[in-house]
């Protein structure tokens, strides 16, 4: 089953303007019947014409269908396109000819044969039924295109991250460099940040601060710490599955097991790339 998603402006002004050329079709196709009666001088049967009209109408959900399935697929190929076009032709005919058949079964004198109605779609817009759903997956296949073609925006990732963090000392306000932190404690409602022979609280959570540090610099150690990965001077077992983290300035903080396989890789590499420097 199909489900039409319509979420955005866009999307339903997309289906507004639908409706009304549908609606304009609708028009100029009955004003063409009653001229060609006109010139043929026979009867002309507004209600005959309204009924094979409807042909318009079907574009809407159909079109609105094919277009909420072509956004599934992540790349436009040409027998994925044709195959859409197609399968949307062959169902607008269908449907289009049921429709006849039955509106006039219901309430008209002659019932319109359904193979004599696909038919006479055939004959009269089948070049419309191409083009029409042609439109879709032409635009659908452009911009997946030009999606691909574009290079990614660029950024820096660490430009996303804080340099400094604004304590209270006393009555002041003053920033701390977060590159002059050895390792942040939760000490709820604040964090303690520890620096060389200093210490500040800071109104936050851990987890809140973890967002604001850069993790090729920080990791988290355990649900209390965090550290500063270039501060450590060396880890030892507690023969626990946990450790200590032994600091530069000799400070003591503990490794939960939890967090120890993430530390070991980001331990690693930070000793890998001081190496390479």
């Amino acid at each position: 089953m199909f489900l039409l998603r319509i979420h955005t402006v866009k999307d339903i002004s997309r289906i507004k303007w639908l409706w009304l050329t549908a609606a304009l079709l609708t028009s100029l196709t009955l004003l063409q019947d009653y001229l060609y009666t006109i010139r043929q001088g026979s009867s002309y049967y507004l209600e005959e014409s309204l009924l094979f009209s409807s042909f318009w109408f079907l574009f809407v959900p159909l079109i609105a269908i094919q277009w909420n399935c072509l956004l599934h697929l992540k790349k436009q190929r040409l027998i994925k396109g044709l195959t859409w076009v197609v399968l949307s032709v062959l169902v607008h005919l269908l449907v289009f000819s049921m429709l006849v058949w039955l509106i006039s079964g219901l309430f008209y004198t002659h019932q319109f044969e359904i193979r004599q109605t696909i038919w006479f779609a055939i004959t009269e817009y089948l070049y419309v039924l191409l083009v029409v759903y042609s439109i879709p997956v032409i635009g659908h296949g452009w911009s997946s295109r030009k999606r691909q073609v574009l290079p990614p925006p660029t950024e820096n990732p660490a430009s996303s991250y804080s340099s400094t963090l604004l304590v209270t000392e006393g009555s002041r306000k003053i920033p701390v460099q977060v590159k002059d932190i050895w390792y942040l404690e939760a000490q709820t409602p604040y964090v303690q940040l520890h620096l060389q022979g200093k210490k500040y609280l800071y109104k936050g959570s851990l987890s809140g601060l973890s967002a604001q540090l850069d993790p090729a610099s920080f990791i988290r150690v355990h649900k209390s710490f965090i550290v500063q990965l270039k501060a450590i001077r060396h880890y030892t077992s507690r023969q626990n599955g946990d450790y200590d983290l032994v600091l530069l300035n000799d400070a003591v903080v503990r490794l939960s097991r939890n967090y120890g396989a993430a530390f070991r890789a980001a331990f690693q590499d930070k000793a890998n790339s001081t190496q390479v420097s």
